[in-house]
């Protein structure tokens, strides 16, 4: 099971602040033109799709995350009309990159920051750090598992993930009453 925990950017500085909005902008716009793309003439995660997109400032790594999170979107708004059987309507992407550990390296801080998230930025080889502090939440749900090599990336916040090993159920064993 995966527990999603949000973590503060509050103490990046304004420079990374500014590499993260430009970095979620030039995203954005890959996400929202497969999106288009992908809504006219269907396609796949390969490279002829990958290729529809020319002139952007994302390296080819982010370009297939782009291309990935748009499929994704595509298919489930589909499925979703379908399901209601309603019309559907192409999708705009105003949210979270999804990113993965290509992109992301989660590492115990040190001094006041206990947590630092590494981040891949539009420029090839120079990766932002973005010291930051667990919260309550993310602790708990550490103890239980272990944080994953990726986040939901925004400019509002970074959200993390831990995956917990599954309890065993509490339903299991004695009789349960039932009022």
């Amino acid at each position: 099971m995966r527990r999603a925990c949000k973590v503060t950017l509050k103490f990046a500085t304004a420079r990374k602040l500014r590499a993260i909005a430009s970095l979620m902008e030039a995203y954005r716009a890959a996400v929202n033109f497969y999106i288009r793309s992908l809504w006219d003439e269907r396609g796949s995660l390969d490279k002829a799709t990958l290729a529809r997109l020319q002139a952007t400032r994302l390296s080819e790594r982010y370009k297939s995350q782009a291309l990935k999170q748009a499929l994704e979107m595509v298919v489930a708004t589909k499925k979703s009309a379908k399901a209601l059987g309603k019309q559907a309507s192409c999708p705009v992407f105003r949210g979270s990159a999804v990113l993965d550990a290509k992109f992301v390296s989660v590492e115990e801080g040190q001094g006041s920051f206990d947590l630092v998230v590494r981040l891949s930025t539009l420029h090839s080889g120079h990766r932002v750090t973005i010291p930051t502090k667990r919260t309550v939440v993310l602790n708990r749900w550490a103890e239980r598992g272990t944080i994953v090599q990726g986040c939901a990336l925004s400019e509002a916040g970074i959200v993390l993930w831990v995956d917990v090993k599954d309890q065993p159920s509490k339903l299991s064993g004695q009789s349960l009453g039932v009022d």
